[in-house]
Parts: C-alpha cells; sequence; structure tokens
C-alpha cells in the first residue's frame, strides 16, 4: 500500500485521496498515521498543515519508506517504526526554525539524508544534538549506512555540526555531501578548529561531492583521479600544493572526517560550477546529429533508377554535405563514385560528439585524467583533421585531457590555422586547469570570427610576433583560463573587430581595460575584479556582472570606471555596497551630489543585488540610481542575508533622498527578484509606488519557501494597498519566483549577448511569468 500526497493540505489532501481511491483500510490524518496497518510507502510533495507548519508523527508497524519533499516542516518524530529503511528529505522549507527530527525506536532506519547541518535539529531518543554533544550509546545510531548531507562550507556554524553529527551515525557506508551555493562569509583563521577523535576512524567506504549550481544545471561528481600534475593545479589564483600547506584547520579537519581525502579531491568542487557555466555558454553548432536525413519518400529509389541528385552541379551538393554532421559527411562517399571526395572540402562542422565512436559515452568531460571518452575523442579529432582538406566551419573540441596529448594538440591547432578554422571552442579536459596554451593557436587568427578558450594557461604574448593578432574576431570567450592582464589587453588591441567579449570564472584577479572601436558587448562573470576601466568604446552597449568574486576583509574595493561609453544602454548586476563606481573622474559614494560629469544619459535597462538587511547597501541606492537618470526598466535582485542585520530602514530615508529622476520621470517598468517580505523591502516598494509617476508594470518575485500562505504574503505587501500610487496605469503582479534558492540570479551567456533580447536580465523572471513560465501566485491591479 501506498499514499502519495502532492500540493495539498494535509487535512483536506487526505480527505481527498480517500473519495477518489478505495483503500483497504481508513487513513485518518491527526498528525499521526494510526489506521494503516499494512502502509509500507508515504510521500508528501509539496506539503503543508492547516494549522501553518507541518507535523508528522510515524507509528507504524509496516512503513518502509517515508518521503517528504518540498513540505514546510515543523518536526518529524519516529516513535515506533520498527520495518523503515529510509528517511528522505528533499527541498525542506526550513523558515525561520528549521525543523527537528526526533528519531526514537527505528531499529532498521538505513538510509537518511538530505540532512542541511545548520537547519534541521537532529534528536536522538530524548538528546537534541548539538555541537558540544557527547556521542555515547544513546545518541548514536547504528543501523544507518548511507547518510546525505547539505553542507555551506562556507558558513562556520554549520561546519561545526558535521564532525558531531557524523559521530552518531558510526556505520556508514556511503556518504554524499551536497554542497550549496557560495557565500560571502568567510572562514577566520583564528578560530577554535573542530577536532576528530584521532582513535576512532571512520568506516565509510565512499565519499560521493556534489555541488549546486543553478536551478538549471547538472551538478558535477568530483572524482577521484589525482594527476602527477595536480600540486600544481590553479584554482583562483593559488596553486593546490600551496592551498593546501595554508589550509584551515577547518578544512584539515573535515578532510580527515570525510575518510582522508586530500585537498585535490576536496577543492575538486570549486571545478564543477564554472566547467558547468562554461560548457553553458558554449554557443550551438551550426549541425545536429538529431536532425533527419530524408524523409520516406526520398529514401525510395525512382521508377526510372536514374540518381537525379548527383547530376547537380558541384556548387549545390557542396552545400548539403557541409550541412551535415562530420561523421555523416564523410559516410556520403559511399553513395556514388560521384560523391566520394566531397565531404573532403566542403566547408565541414567538426563537433567531437558527433564523431564519437557509439561504445564511448558522448557526456562532456568531467574534471579526469585521460580516461576512454578521451583518448576517442583525441583519435577521432586527428582522424577528421588529417583527412579533411578545409576550411572548417565551426569546430568544438571539448572532450580530450590536452595534458596528456600536448604534441597532438599543438598539431591540431596548425592543422586548423592552415585549413581555415572560422568558429574554435577549445576547452581542456581538467585537470590540470593551468596547462599551457600552443602558441600555434596564433596560426588561427587569419579565420578565425569565434574563439572560446576552456581552462588553459594562455600564452605570454610579449614572444608572440609584431603582425600576430586576429583581424576577423568577432566573439571571445574565457572561461577558468589563467591570463595576464597584458596578455588580455593584448587579445583586445589586435582584435579590431570584436564585439562579444565574455570572461567566466577567472583563475587570477581580472584588470580590465577597454580601448575597443566595435566592441558592443562584455560579460565577466564568476571573476574576482580588481577595476575594469571602459576607457574608449564608443559601441558598447552592454556591461553584464554575474556573480562577481567581492572582495574579503584585507581586500580593496573592486571599481568599475565609465569613461567614453556613449551608447551603454544595460548595467548590472551591480552590488552598490561591494562594487564601487566611478563616472569620469569622480568615484560615487553616499554623500555625491549629483552633476552632469556623474551621470551616464545612455543606460536603459539597470539591474542591483542589495541586501535589504544591511544599512550601507541601501544607503548607496539613491545616490547610485540618480547616477542613471533615464532608466526604463529597473531590476533589483534582494539578496538572502549572510550576516547579522545591521538595522532597518523606513520610508523616511527614500523621502529624505530627493528627487531621483529615472525613479520620477521614466521608469516604466520595476522588477523585484526574491522578495521575502522584509521590512527593507517593502519600504522599498513603497517608495517606487509613490514615487514612479510612468510606472506601467511592477513585478513582485516571491522567494520560494518563504511565505507557505498567500495570506502571509498579503500580510507583508499591505502597506501597498494604501500607498498613493504615482501611475494610475500601473499594474501589480505578483509570482512565485522560479528558483530553488534564490542566492544568485539566473543567468545564460548566450541570450545574454543576443542583441534581439532587450532585457537579459529576465531570464525566468518577469516577461516567463507573464508568459507562464512560472507559478502565478496573484495578478491584481494593486489590490491585493
Amino acid at each position: 500500500m501506498c499514499v502519495a500526497l502532492l500540493g495539498t493540505d494535509a487535512e483536506a489532501g487526505v480527505a481527498e485521496v480517500m473519495e477518489r481511491e478505495v483503500f483497504d483500510d481508513s487513513l485518518v490524518w491527526a498528525g499521526e498515521w494510526v489506521g494503516s496497518p499494512i502502509l509500507e510507502n508515504l510521500a508528501m510533495i509539496s506539503g503543508f498543515s492547516a494549522q501553518g507548519r507541518l507535523r508528522l508523527r510515524v507509528l507504524s508497524r509496516n512503513i518502509w519508506c517515508v518521503q517528504l519533499g518540498i513540505s514546510n516542516l515543523e518536526d518529524v518524530t519516529l516513535v515506533d517504526a520498527p520495518r523503515l529503511e529510509r528517511l528522505l528529505l528533499w527541498m525542506i522549507v526550513t523558515g525561520d526554525k528549521g525543523p527537528r527530527i526526533k528519531i526514537g525506536h527505528a531499529p532498521n532506519l538505513r538510509m537518511l539524508g538530505y540532512w542541511q547541518s545548520g537547519n534541521h535539529e537532529l534528536a536522538i531518543g530524548s538528546t537534541v544534538i548539538k555541537a558540544d554533544t557527547r556521542v555515547s550509546p544513546s545518541t548514536v545510531i547504528p543501523s544507518v549506512q548511507v547518510l546525505a548531507l547539505q553542507v555551506r562550507f562556507e558558513v562556520r556554524n554549520e561546519i561545526k555540526m558535521v564532525p558531531c553529527f557524523l559521530k552518531c551515525f558510526p556505520n556508514v557506508e556511503t556518504i554524499h555531501v551536497f554542497t550549496l551555493g557560495p557565500r560571502t562569509a568567510s572562514f577566520g583563521h583564528s578560530a577554535r578548529p573542530f577536532r576528530p577523535n584521532p582513535t576512532k576512524q571512520s568506516s565509510s567506504a565512499q565519499v560521493v561531492y556534489k555541488t549546486h549550481t543553478n536551478p538549471h544545471s547538472t551538478p558535477l561528481i568530483a572524482p577521484k583521479i589525482r594527476p602527477a600534475t595536480m600540486d600544481h593545479e590553479f584554482l583562483m589564483g593559488t596553486s593546490i600544493k600551496e592551498m593546501g600547506a595554508t589550509a584551515d584547520p577547518e578544512m584539515r579537519a573535515l578532510m580527515n572526517l570525510l575518510g582522508g581525502v586530500d585537498i585535490s579531491e576536496l577543492l575538486g568542487l570549486g571545478v564543477g560550477m564554472p566547467l558547468t557555466v562554461a560548457y553553458d555558454a558554449i554557443p550551438e553548432p551550426p549541425v545536429s546529429p538529431d536532425a533527419p536525413l530524408a524523409s520516406a519518400a526520398a529514401r525510395r529509389a525512382p521508377p526510372d533508377g536514374v540518381d537525379r541528385i548527383s547530376r547537380l552541379p558541384d556548387e549545390i551538393l557542396h552545400n548539403v554535405v557541409s550541412r551535415l554532421p562530420a561523421k555523416d559527411a564523410a559516410r556520403t562517399a559511399a553513395l556514388a563514385s560521384r560523391w566520394r571526395g566531397l565531404w573532403r572540402s566542403v566547408l565541414l562542422t567538426l563537433v567531437d560528439a558527433h564523431i564519437l565512436p557509439q561504445r564511448v559515452s558522448a557526456e562532456r568531460a568531467k574534471p579526469g585524467g585521460d580516461d576512454a571518452s578521451s583518448k576517442a575523442t583525441v583519435a577521432a579529432v586527428s582522424a577528421v583533421l588529417a583527412a579533411h582538406s578545409g576550411p572548417f566551419r565551426c569546430v568544438h573540441i571539448t572532450r580530450a585531457h590536452m595534458a596528456s596529448h600536448q604534441p597532438k594538440i599543438e598539431r591540431w591547432l596548425k592543422l586548423l590555422g592552415a585549413k581555415g578554422v572560422q568558429e574554435l571552442v577549445f576547452i581542456n579536459r581538467p585537470w590540470p586547469c593551468d596547462i599551457p596554451l600552443p602558441g600555434a593557436l596564433f596560426k588561427c587568427s587569419a579565420s578565425l570570427s569565434s574563439l572560446h578558450l576552456g581552462a588553459w594557461r594562455f600564452p605570454d604574448t610579449r614572444f608572440l610576433p609584431r603582425a600576430a593578432g586576429f583581424p576577423h574576431l568577432r566573439e571571445l570567450i574565457l572561461s577558468m583560463v589563467v591570463i595576464q592582464d597584458r596578455d588580455l589587453n593584448f587579445m583586445l588591441e589586435r582584435s579590431p573587430a570584436l564585439e562579444k567579449l565574455a570572461v567566466i570564472s577567472t583563475q587570477t584577479r581580472l584588470r580590465l581595460r577597454l580601448v575597443s572601436r566595435n566592441l558592443r558587448c562584455v560579460q565577466l562573470g564568476m571573476v574576482r575584479l580588481d577595476d575594469v576601466a571602459v576607457v574608449d568604446a564608443p559601441r558598447l552597449e552592454r556591461l553584464l556582472l554575474w556573480t562577481i568574486v567581492f572582495r574579503n576583509n584585507t581586500d580593496k574595493c573592486p571599481r568599475i570606471k565609465i569613461g567614453h561609453a556613449p551608447n551603454l544602454r544595460m548595467l548590472g548586476y551591480w552590488q552598490p555596497g561591494d562594487l564601487e563606481l566611478g563616472i569620469g573622474s569622480t568615484v560615487i559614494k553616499a554623500s555625491t551630489k549629483v552633476s552632469p560629469s556623474t551621470i551616464v544619459p545612455s543606460v536603459q535597462v539597470l539591474a542591483l543585488e542589495v541586501h535589504f538587511e544591511v544599512c550601507n547597501d541601501v544607503k548607496m541606492m539613491p545616490c547610485f540610481l540618480k547616477c542613471f537618470p533615464n532608466v526604463e526598466t529597473l531590476h533589483v535582485h534582494s539578496l538572502k542575508a549572510t550576516e547579522k542585520p545591521t538595522g532597518n530602514i523606513n520610508l523616511k530615508l527614500w523621502q529624505e533622498a530627493g528627487q531621483i529622476e529615472c525613479v520620477q520621470r521614466h521608469v516604466k517598468r520595476f522588477v523585484i527578484h526574491e522578495f521575502r517580505g522584509k521590512k527593507n523591502e517593502v519600504a522599498f516598494l513603497q517608495f517606487i509606488a509613490e514615487r514612479a509617476q510612468v510606472l506601467e508594470r511592477m513585478v513582485v518575485m516571491v522567494a520560494s519557501q518563504c511565505f507557505s500562505r498567500a495570506e502571509d504574503l498579503k500580510a507583508k505587501l499591505e502597506p501597498l494597498t494604501y500607498a498613493p500610487w504615482a501611475s494610475n496605469r500601473c499594474k501589480l503582479t505578483i509570482c512565485n519566483s522560479p528558483s530553488p534558492d534564490g542566492e544568485s540570479p539566473p543567468w545564460n551567456f548566450q541570450m545574454a549577448s543576443d542583441f534581439s533580447l532587450s532585457d537579459p536580465f529576465d531570464i525566468l523572471t518577469a516577461d516567463a511569468a507573464l508568459k507562464g513560465g512560472a507559478a502565478p501566485m496573484l495578478y491584481s491591479l494593486r489590490t491585493l
């Protein structure tokens, strides 16, 4: 017998199930399962109680598996469940106070997780487990063999809970650790380290790491392969050998607790997200192996037996073959003697996944060594490059462990240069991430129009010929590339036709100087910024920032200085409290008086990331907004507090800010992302409502897991109902955010550089909501 409750109030939900299904026994919900003696499987998805948070009391002789997903839990008590083997939790709504799971009599419990060490409270018997709890026979669960945790490794309190928590499960054989998104908090070297019991080693036989990236990316599993060059691997500007020598006590203790893993395995987690983002930024190749080659009618031979297709002119046949993947293009040689040599001279598209043997997985490479997939990729690419005379329209090589085949890699680049490659995606399969990129890349300079490099150390341009350059390069993407400032500036100077630049996950601090007559779009994602100077970029339209790695307590505040950029239309995501803005020769501060020399009048779409519970962040916003007087679309992403709130900002701050030109006269569309109902957020919404005279649409994207009932949200937004709205035409839209955690905005590098899309900050948010892409909560015209 199995019961599943989906998306319903707990009391009403069971009644609905009872009406639609016939069970042998009665099923009654009153906080306890009491009338289903043969119940084995219980799954509750998106559950809540009419009284508020869900309370579950399990008392069953036969229940075998309990699953709780996307549920607003208060507590779960396993009173007496002698056959229970699996207690599985997924995306639990934690709220202000985390749920408590109390394990009483469950002698056969084998699997437990995902457990959030900082948010879920564990009680064993009558003891609530805390960081300082001493383990005893009454505070362990010896039956558990598979354990899954969710941990924020940059949140001290969560890390401190892990050691004691693991001690409660002495016989675990498999541990899954799912690392949640990064925070700005960092470990302190002076903190008291936690110390595992040196006399009792973990019985863990397998450790699986997973890293959370964004709601639409697949987590990557860090392998246990450790190449010989691993010690010199670069990660965010520091080699793993150096990082291991200076590891925090907490990190060292964690490595011991997880079965004695080394620093390379632990830091391998940090490569998963940048790799995923780098792969997501790869443009779709112009051909696909999934396209049907012919209709059923075309496959039949003509009645007279005449091959009319082979009689077509060479120009048309070349066009046909050039639209096929490389493997299919080569197969056309078997059609007839007329086709035999055609594929060798067409404008070919070579994608490594398209030419791999069927027995080899075409999944994109994870960090690791030269496995079967890598070797098959190298062999197949080498064969095609040797057989085809060129030119190559598009080449994607992303599945080879380049460090194991460096002579062949250099030969590939020479062949591609000689045979006229136009679009090249060349991503190394780490480790290592800092393998030197052969200077033969510059052999491709005469023909390249698009270049995407990933996980390389860029060559030293000081030793290149003076004539080296990329005269036709229009798009450049650098992912996880170790590159010096002079070399990046060299690429910009020697690429006069460059229109699109994207830098993703730099391994060193980035200093960028933009002097370009044709550059239109610059994207910086997951980079550690030092400063960016827009010196002379007359055609620059978009300056886009995503998940910038800001300073710690010892670093200076990164600065972006806007000089000559008369066509700059889109700017963001900008964090006013962490990223310094320079306009001309003036550094913008909260006290700066706005003048014609301190504004950027061309910007029409502006996106901000704000900690509304940090006073300094909020106090910067009025002056910052005044610098962009003609903004028509304003996005504000409300960041989740990562430190203790520093006070409330009421409406008075905004009323005393004076006239903000863009808000009062130009903003037509305002979107707040990840609204959590904080007082400072509501005060800002009220300010926009009362001052925006031409506002046509206000969109409130409600953060997931913040409001279990619509009534609670209405209560938070009540000030908007009696506010004197400045615009009578404004429509208010309230939607659930599609993001499960809301820690960083969703982003797509390809979409953001597509000039046909008017607002790159709208991915999965306002427009998606209005078109049905997000679950609507309320729609109204200023009435809730």
